[in-house]
This record gives structure tokens, sequence and C-alpha cells, in this order.
């Protein structure tokens, strides 16, 4: 992956927002490496470095894959302005930027929907 600013790893995986990292930082509650931070711009390597928040370590995900069990009446979209989405169905702690369904069933159709923030799986060829 490399190097990348504390604040949007934070961000990214649903942690703290980029102003939230900010305080955090500044109270004291972000370390990399064992060394405490007042900064939460400096760049990390999530999958090299160890990051700790507010006294637990951060496990790290580049991408997030979600089975669900889509009910009936909910469509198959990342949004939608007149209807719920599979996405809305998602607790707050399971909601990343970019997260879609792989795939697609009907508004009325139940089953099994892959939901996932990994843009290059959706983009494979088989």
């Amino acid at each position: 992956m490399g190097t990348e600013r504390l604040d949007k790893i934070l961000s990214g995986q649903n942690i703290a927002t980029r102003s939230e990292s900010r305080k955090l930082a500044l109270k004291g509650l972000l370390t990399v490496n064992g060394k405490v931070t007042k900064r939460s711009d400096i760049k990390v390597d999530p999958e090299k470095d160890e990051i700790v928040v507010r006294g637990e370590k951060l496990v790290y995900k580049k991408y997030l894959y979600i089975m669900m069990n889509k009910p009936a009446g909910v469509l198959s979209a990342s949004k939608d302005k007149n209807t719920h989405t599979v996405i809305d169905l998602l607790s707050p702690a399971l909601k990343r930027n970019g997260m879609f369904p792989a795939g697609r069933l009907d508004k009325d159709t139940t089953g099994f929907v892959l939901l996932t923030d990994d843009g290059e799986l959706s983009h494979k060829k088989h």
C-alpha cells in the first residue's frame, strides 16, 4: 500500500473524521510505533506501522467484504433518493466510503449480495 496520511487512514477505516483525528492527536490519543504523535497529517504505512487510537491497536483492513441476505423491498444500489438501499441497512460501524453491492438483485428479490469497497474486484474479468 505504501504511506498515507494518518487522518486519511483513520477516516477510511471509519474510526474518526479528519477533524476528529486532529483533535485525537492534540489530546495525545494517537500513537505510531509506540510514540505519541500530536499531528494527524503524518505519513504512515498502515500495513507496517503500529497505529494505536485511544489505547486500541488499529486492525487495518484495506478492503471490507460483507455478505448480506438482501430483504425484499430494498434496492441493490449504493444510493437512491426514493427508496432504501442495501447500503442503508449497514450499521454505522460497517459503512465506509465507496461501499457498493457487487452484483444486483431485483428490488423484490431476496438473497445473497456481496457488499464491498474493493473496486478492483468488480472490474476483474473472469
